[in-house]
């Protein structure tokens, strides 16, 4: 979920003195803070709140806080945050202040979501790195579901599959980082739920691993790279988990050479992270004159123009896991027309967010930016679909509705174009 169109900058929004702007007036008041900064490592729960609220205080998007009262917000929250007996009840209390705020990209991270890992990735940390068994997973109603099990992951090995349920590991519920920190090289007990029965539980066995996030990832999106065969006809698939760094620009360049050898290509962007809408995501599946696209953010205007690329047809994989710059990407190829976008809306997570550490396991991300695209804010919007495709993944056993009819809508672009 992350769209980083504007680098951030090095100022500290905390330290011996902070602002305040309150939304019904606009006055900013001084709050006096005399705090040392805490020792890495060290749990401070009335340092970090503090240097949350202001960060949010001083450089939030919306000086008016989109309608919320910040200064109350921190008379009602910081009790509750400051007696958090530790940092993951801590991250609780303080999203649920930030989701007032009702903004995308404003988050609070610890080591314990999976956002943390990946977010640092985008933020040039490539080193990053965690153990797991080769999972993406989604939670719904409080449970953990298979969005995909990476290729050749131990996940895949063992026979995990997309839209199991992730029960227990040995015999704790199921935790996407928890339940593999410190276990990397040894066997864990997993209990899988593949239906709605518990009849269909299955006891596993797999051996986590520790990989760099950048890797994990980036791996899958290569690998995901194929050529479908289907009703007759041949197209190419792939799979972007983010759009950022040289990982997925090859894989899709690499797509687009199998589109041009092939009759089309699918590009499924759905679940993973948002990214850069850099230029190179959006020329090579356009053609010459199809039009162009402005984004705007805060002091900033990129014009994207269509150049000569892919004349194959394209067909785009989105759903409400597509964020950020995904979005602009889905909007583009809505706009042109260049490409049929199959699925469900996407997020409208497109504000412009800035990232900033608060402890040496923990940073806040947050929407500093206002972003435009076309004149028009995606923000809380998103981008629908051309060809509808509604999808509860639970149970789904490894069939994967939206990428057939994808499938069949290719052979009918394919066909109308002969």
């Amino acid at each position: 979920m992350v769209l980083v169109l504007v680098l951030w900058d090095s100022q500290c929004a905390s330290g011996t003195e902070r602002t305040n702007v309150t939304s019904a007036t606009g006055i900013r008041v001084i709050l006096g803070s005399d705090r040392k900064e805490p020792e890495p490592n060290q749990f401070n729960p009335a340092e970090y709140f503090d240097k949350i609220w202001g960060i949010i205080n001083d450089e939030f998007w919306d000086p008016n806080f989109n309608g919320v009262d910040w200064v109350e917000a921190r008379r009602r929250y910081r009790p509750e945050a400051i007696a958090a007996q530790d940092h993951e009840s801590f991250a609780k209390i303080i999203n649920q202040m930030l989701a007032e705020l009702k903004t995308s990209h404003t988050r609070y991270y610890t080591k314990w979501d999976p956002g943390y890992y990946i977010i640092q990735v985008v933020f040039g940390k490539a080193d990053t790195h965690r153990s797991g068994i080769g999972v993406v997973t989604k939670k719904i109603e409080g449970h953990h579901y298979v969005v995909a099990a990476l290729e050749s992951s131990p996940a895949e090995k063992t026979g995990i599959r997309f839209g199991d349920w992730l029960v227990e590991a040995d015999g704790q519920p199921f935790h996407p980082i928890r339940s593999f920190f410190n276990k990397t090289g040894r066997e864990i007990e997993l209990i899988v739920q593949r239906g709605p029965l518990e009849s269909t539980r299955k006891n596993l066995t797999v051996t986590p691993f520790d990989m760099k996030e950048i890797d994990r990832l980036g791996n899958d999106s290569y690998a995901s790279l194929k050529t479908i065969e289907y009703r007759g006809h041949r197209f190419a698939y792939v799979r972007l988990w983010w759009l950022r760094g040289i990982e997925m620009k090859n894989a899709l360049q690499y797509g687009i050479h199998r589109a041009n050898e092939t009759e089309g290509i699918i590009i499924d962007i759905r679940d993973g992270y948002g990214g850069d809408m850099g230029y190179e995501f959006i020329a090579p599946s356009l053609q010459y004159g199809m039009g162009k696209i402005t984004v705007e953010s805060t002091g900033r205007k990129q014009t994207f123009k269509s150049v000569a690329g892919c004349s194959k047809p394209v067909v785009v994989l989105i759903n409400g896991g597509s964020r950020s710059g995904k979005e602009v990407l889905a909007y583009f190829f809505k706009k042109t027309g260049r490409g049929v976008l199959v699925g469900e809306r996407t997020a409208g997570y497109v504000t412009g967010g800035r990232k900033r550490d608060i402890s040496s396991d923990s940073f806040l991300y947050y929407g500093a930016f206002k972003m435009l695209i076309d004149g028009k804010r995606l923000e809380g919007v998103g981008v629908e679909p051309d060809i509808e495709v509604p999808f509860d993944i639970r149970f789904a056993a490894g069939e994967d509705i939206q990428l057939k009819r994808a499938k069949d809508e290719m052979v009918r672009l394919i066909e109308a174009s002969s």
